[in-house]
């Protein structure tokens, strides 16, 4: 999955933080720095084992950043469980929309 944001870099990197620590015990940051953030599942999990997420951040302009999330390994059934009990609805703090506004102002009279 990735978005874009006009968030700083070490904000999102918070952000991603937060969200793993709201998901109390299941999720932990084990890689943190200014080009993105590793975090994996504290539980067993699954038969594949525990729960791995990666996010990396990429500058396309000066203000605008790409940030890339993906199932970093293992089970996913719980990435996918993950991403929508937990990143999805955080998504939009933090998602850079475009805004519609000058679309509508074009209309003509």
């Amino acid at each position: 999955m990735q978005f874009a944001t006009r968030e700083s870099a070490s904000c999102v990197i918070s952000w991603l933080e937060e969200v793993a620590a709201r998901s109390g015990d299941r999720m932990r940051v084990t890689k943190s720095g200014a080009l993105g953030v590793r975090f994996e599942g504290v539980e067993r999990g699954g038969p594949k084992g525990r729960l791995a997420v990666a996010a990396d951040i990429f500058s396309v302009a000066p203000s605008v950043l790409v940030v890339d999330i993906k199932k970093d390994g293992r089970d996913t059934l719980k990435y996918r469980s993950f991403y929508r009990d937990e990143l999805q609805p955080a998504l939009t703090d933090i998602v850079w929309a475009a805004d519609p506004a000058p679309a509508a102002a074009a209309t003509i009279v």
